[in-house]
Formats: structure tokens, C-alpha cells, sequence
């Protein structure tokens, strides 16, 4: 509900239709956990105590981390699992603290935390142990993983992860399952664009998500409150008018645009004329802290366009 990302890597010891299930239900215990809003140590510890609890219960080492893709804060806590690794911007590598032991493994421990922000255009990569366990060089092949991840910084993922598997496996045959999972946090400057259901619930997560945007784009702190409230305005007003019965959606986009920030929300419904509404004062809201406003009707729905001029953009 607060937008974050609940981030999670899991490998059982053994094989077969026992191992298999017991990973379900650890997969259905850290969803059920990440959604009370526990945190990662948190959701750890409990996977180790019901895993200790069972009679014939396997080890697991496990990854569990919650990103806020806004801020891109993480936190995040390992078990027996290999360091996630990080690739900023400028091609330098981290690696994550070391793990804990396995989960299933004893009862008296406890797990730590390790908290970070990822800048604006890094990615982070964790995997299981086959990956670098194909060749009993486990070394070699970090440096390798080390030195693809920085070779493949500025590919799309999705192609920069099959690169890396290729290149830290080099055509090694393996017996261990490979998994990896990539997150990609978008450039400085990138234009943002979000989908949220038309619903009150969803105003102050546009909210947020707007000022901490204007805020990166080196916004004065006027200047994002003026953004915040305006764009606040129009999202209320298609939560309010734009759908009659069952809402629909609602689609924010912004980009930085030379001196600029222009922003849209858009809608996918019929908008009420002004006087069927009783009220027009959304507009003028709008109108005093955007430059300019413009409202776009169509039969697929309607855009209203807000432009701000701020002087400067990104420092």
C-alpha cells in the first residue's frame, strides 16, 4: 500500500516434491509477512522458526529486501544467501554485507539489517549459489560477475542479464539451479509514469511520489509544493468527476522539458461538465501554481497537461 517493493530470493537444500512445497510455503509466508508490514529480518526470523519447527524441515538460504522506488531506500537481510551486488551509475561495484546463516538451520539466532539508498540509474543483482558454484573456481567467478555487471551497466536488463549469466557460467555445464533477479532504478531526469486506481486512497501516493520527484529534479522547496498541490488538484478532481459508477484508473506522467516540468493526468472516462458538477474552483487551484493548464477531452478519456516553469532543472 505504501508503494514499496517486497525484493525476495529463496534456495532449498535437496530435491524433489518435499523441497519443492516446503519452498511454496515459505514463498506464501514471506508474502503474508512482507504484507503486515514486517521487515526483512523480521520476515526472516519467522521463516526460521517455522522451518525449525518442522520435523523434517530443510535449510533455505534466503534474500529478503524492500526497496521504496521512490527514494530508492533498501533494506535488506540475508540468510546463507550470496551478497546481492550493486552497480552504481559510474560502473563502481559493492557487494552486500555477508549473510547470516541458513534459515532451518538453528533457532538461536538472530538475522541483521543492512540499509542503503541506490542512487537514481544503479541496478542491483542478487542470484543463488549456482551461479557461482559451476566451477569450483567460486573466485574467479565473483570477478567475473564483478566485471559483467560493469560491462553491461548500459544494456537493457533483460539482455544485460542474460550476458552476465553467459559470461560468469562460460559455458561451464552445471547441476545447481541458476536464478537471478535484477532491479533497475531509473536515470536522473528519466520521465516518470505510474498507473493508479482512481480512488482517494491513491491521492497521497501521487502525492509523494510527485514530490519526491520535483525534489531530484533540484526544485526549490516552493517550487515542489507548488507541483505537489497542483498536481494533487487534478488528480482529486478525476478521482471525483471523471468516472461514475465503477473508477477506472489514473495515469500520472512528468518530464523535465528545458527550464520546464510538464506534467499530465489522465483519465480514461467521461468527465460531468463544470455546472453538472456545482463546482469549478479545480481549475483556478490549478491555474494559481501551475504556469499554464490544459485540459484535453476525448472520447478515450481526458488529459490535463500542467506546465511549470522553474528556472532550472537537475542542479
Amino acid at each position: 500500500p505504501d508503494d514499496s517493493l517486497l525484493l525476495s530470493m529463496g534456495d532449498v537444500a535437496g530435491h524433489g516434491v518435499p523441497a519443492a512445497a516446503e519452498m511454496g510455503q515459505v514463498r506464501h509466508l514471506v508474502q503474508a509477512y512482507g504484507l503486515e508490514g514486517r521487515r526483512p529480518a523480521e520476515i526472516i526470523g519467522a521463516v526460521n522458526r517455522f522451518l525449525s519447527a518442522l520435523p523434517d524441515g530443510h535449510q533455505l538460504s534466503l534474500w529478503v529486501a524492500i526497496l521504496d522506488p521512490a527514494s530508492g531506500r533498501l533494506v535488506h537481510c540475508g540468510a546463507g544467501h550470496p551478497p546481492a551486488l550493486l552497480v552504481l551509475p559510474d560502473g563502481t561495484v559493492q557487494f552486500g554485507a555477508t549473510a547470516g546463516p541458513p534459515v532451518g538451520f538453528t533457532l538461536a539466532r538472530e538475522y541483521r539489517e543492512e540499509a542503503l539508498r541506490l542512487p537514481p540509474g544503479s541496478r542491483l543483482f542478487t542470484y543463488t549459489d549456482g551461479l557461482l558454484e559451476s566451477t569450483r573456481d567460486i573466485a574467479g567467478a565473483e570477478q567475473r560477475l564483478r566485471q559483467a555487471a560493469v560491462d553491461t551497466k548500459d544494456l537493457a536488463a533483460a539482455d544485460a542479464l542474460t550476458r552476465i549469466v553467459d559470461r560468469v557460467l562460460s559455458g561451464t555445464p552445471h547441476e545447481d539451479d541458476v536464478a537471478v533477479l535484477m532491479v533497475q532504478l531509473t536515470e536522473e531526469g528519466a520521465p516518470l509514469e505510474f498507473e493508479l486506481p482512481a480512488v482517494p486512497e491513491s491521492l497521497p501516493r501521487v502525492r509523494r511520489a510527485m514530490r519526491i520527484y520535483a525534489g531530484r529534479l533540484g526544485l526549490t522547496p516552493d517550487q515542489v509544493d507548488s507541483v505537489v498541490i497542483a498536481v494533487g488538484e487534478a488528480t482529486l478532481n478525476t478521482v471525483e468527476h471523471a468516472y461514475r459508477g465503477s473508477p477506472d484508473a489514473l495515469v500520472v506522467r512528468a518530464r523535465p522539458s528545458g527550464a520546464s516540468l510538464i506534467v499530465e493526468v489522465i483519465d480514461r472516462g467521461q468527465w460531468r461538465s463544470v455546472a453538472q458538477r456545482g463546482r469549478g474552483r479545480g481549475t483556478r487551484i490549478m491555474e494559481g501554481f501551475a504556469g499554464t493548464v490544459q485540459t484535453r477531452t476525448e472520447p478515450a478519456g481526458t488529459t490535463v497537461e500542467l506546465t511549470f516553469s522553474v528556472g532550472r532543472l537537475l542542479g
